[in-house]
Parts: structure tokens; C-alpha cells; sequence
């Protein structure tokens, strides 16, 4: 990778630069704008209390990448290649990333080492951030091979409804009941968007992860529940929507009602917010959809969310990532 040696730090020297308000007369910000400002702010707030986190990878792969779309520069700024930087080197001995912790995922006394790779990490966190800088040139193609095949092999949890890929590369995790379905649809949404890239991402497994998630989603509460030991309403906005905006990609007919449903409505739940800004970037169906407009009237509580987080560099992290994927997707 290049790196020029100034950049060590440069993540640490980011200035605050928010949109100002317009004068009397001045033209109204767009929607763009909005979110951008939106994304800026949580960024700026990240970089003054960022700090270790058992999602470290996680917040540096989404500071990164929305230091990349909110710069002129790309993914040519100094800063998002020091977030980049730093991502690489949390990378486990196996090529990916995980929590950095040991932790018991399924809270059945099995805990993985702390050199765990999660899939979550792979395909929702990492992989998109170096899918688009390998597209500007900036990681090589071998690192996002690297994603996809670490996703491909690893352990699944198979039925005759379909496939499923386990929680994370740890035998453990694979065990019946234990089918995490944000998870495993996230990976298959990022193979569909790996293969449409030119990557080999084993369409068989993303057919038959599109074929496993749409037999566990529930016409009721459109959703599917958070894993197949769990009851149907068991999942909560923020990994509903994860699940929604895959099946857009795997399932459009389905991803619609999923994602439509959760884009529209709030929730007693405090990760709402996240499911909103998620949804209002998320891909169009077949004629189009108007998640930017749905997403207008969600923008205050964007914005409130970044106050609420104030102290919680992943959350601040996520907030700039949407905001940024907003700003570009409803310019």
C-alpha cells in the first residue's frame, strides 16, 4: 500500500470545518448538504474522543471511507489514508479483521480469541471501504480477494432452505439454531457487489444465501428474526435494516417491504436512528425508490443522534459513514 510517512498521525490533526448556516437570502442547503454537515460534525467529533474499542476496525473502516467522500481529495486525503493505515494494522494473522477481543458470540460458552475474524467485519465493515479504495487504486485488488475468499470459506450453517454463513470463522459459531441472518446476508450482498466488480465471489453461495434469508423473513413483523433460535420480532431496527438493504441486492421484492417499512416508521429502540440514515443510501429497486425523500424527514434525528453519542466513537463513526453515503447517494 502507499503511504506517504507524514500520514502516521494525520488522523490526529483534523481540523473542524462545518457548513455554516445560510444567511437571510443566501439559497437553502439541499438535502446534500444537510447530510453532509450531518456527517462532518460526527466525524470531527470522532477524531477529538476516538480511542480503543472492541470495533476498532469497524470505526476506522468507516472513518476512512467518509473522510473519503466528504474530501475534494478522495481517497487521495492524507486523513482517510491514515484511517486506512491504522485499519491495517488491526488485521488478523488469517488477512482479515474482527473485534480485537475475545467474546463469547453466542453467549453459549464458546469465546473466540481475540484474533477472531467476524464475517460482520468482513463484508459490512471492512470490505465495502476497500472494495471503493481499491477502485481508486489505493489497496490492492489481492486485499479485497482476500475479503471474499475468507467470506466464501468460511464455516456455514446449511439447511434445505438454503445457506447460511456462520457468525464468524470460529467452528464454534456454526453450530444449528445459530444462523445469524443480518450476517449472513450482508455477506451475501457484498459478493453480489464484489462480483459486480470483477472479483470471484461464489455465486452459488450468494444464491443460496438470498434463497436462505427470504425463507426466514416474517410477513408479520417484516423482518427476519435476529437468528433461527430467536423468536420472529427479535431483531431490533439497526440489524433489521443491515438485513434490508442486503436483500435489495439479493431479493429486491422482499428487501422493498423490509426496507420500506423500517424506512417510514420510528422505533422505541435507540439505535433507530442508525436504521434511517442506513436506509436513506440504501440501492434503488427495478423503477426506482425514493429512499433519499423518505430519509428528509429523519434528518433532525440524525442530527440530535450525534449529541446522544457524543462519548460512543462507533456510533459516531456509523453516523458519519451514512451521513457521507447520504450526501453522495441524494445529491
Amino acid at each position: 500500500m502507499r503511504y506517504p510517512p507524514r500520514l502516521l498521525l494525520a488522523a490526529a490533526l483534523v481540523a473542524v470545518f462545518l457548513c455554516p448556516t445560510p444567511a437571510a437570502g443566501d439559497t437553502e442547503p439541499t438535502r446534500a448538504d444537510q447530510w453532509r454537515t450531518i456527517a462532518q460534525r460526527a466525524l470531527d467529533r470522532y477524531t477529538a474522543i476516538q480511542g480503543s474499542t472492541t470495533q476498532q476496525a469497524m470505526a476506522l473502516s468507516y472513518a476512512a471511507q467518509s473522510s473519503a467522500w466528504l474530501s475534494a481529495d478522495g481517497w487521495q486525503d492524507p486523513v482517510a489514508q491514515a484511517y486506512l493505515q491504522r485499519l491495517y494494522m488491526l488485521r488478523n494473522p488469517d488477512g482479515g479483521w474482527g473485534l480485537g477481543a475475545a467474546y463469547d458470540a453466542h453467549q453459549d460458552g464458546s469465546i473466540n480469541a481475540s484474533s477472531t475474524t467476524y464475517v460482520v467485519t468482513l463484508a459490512g465493515h471492512v470490505g465495502p471501504t476497500l472494495l471503493d479504495a481499491w477502485r481508486a487504486g489505493i489497496v490492492p485488488r489481492a486485499d479485497v480477494q482476500t475479503v471474499v475468499d475468507l467470506i466464501v470459506t468460511a464455516p456455514r450453517i446449511d439447511t434445505t432452505t438454503g445457506r447460511c454463513v456462520a457468525y464468524s470463522r470460529a467452528a464454534a459459531d456454526a453450530k444449528t439454531g445459530l444462523c445469524v441472518h443480518n450476517v449472513s446476508a450482508g455477506a451475501g450482498a457484498f459478493l453480489f457487489q464484489a462480483g459486480q466488480a470483477g472479483f470471484a465471489p461464489a455465486w452459488w453461495l450468494i444464491a443460496g444465501i438470498a434463497k436462505r434469508t427470504a425463507s426466514a423473513y416474517n410477513l408479520t413483523t417484516r423482518m427476519t428474526p435476529y437468528k433461527d433460535a430467536t423468536a420472529p420480532t427479535s431483531d431490533d431496527p439497526d440489524h433489521a435494516s443491515y438485513t434490508a438493504e442486503s436483500m435489495l441486492w439479493l431479493d429486491p421484492a422482499i428487501g422493498y417491504v423490509a426496507a420500506y417499512y423500517l424506512a417510514v416508521n420510528d422505533f422505541d429502540h435507540p439505535q433507530t436512528p442508525i436504521a434511517h440514515m442506513r436506509l436513506t443510501g440504501a440501492p434503488d429497486v427495478p423503477g426506482g425508490t425514493p429512499w433519499c425523500e423518505l430519509g428528509d424527514r429523519w434528518l433532525t434525528e440524525a442530527d440530535a443522534y450525534i449529541t446522544t453519542s457524543a462519548n460512543d466513537p462507533v456510533r459516531l463513526s456509523q453516523i458519519a459513514y451514512y451521513g457521507a453515503r447520504n450526501a453522495r447517494v441524494c445529491a
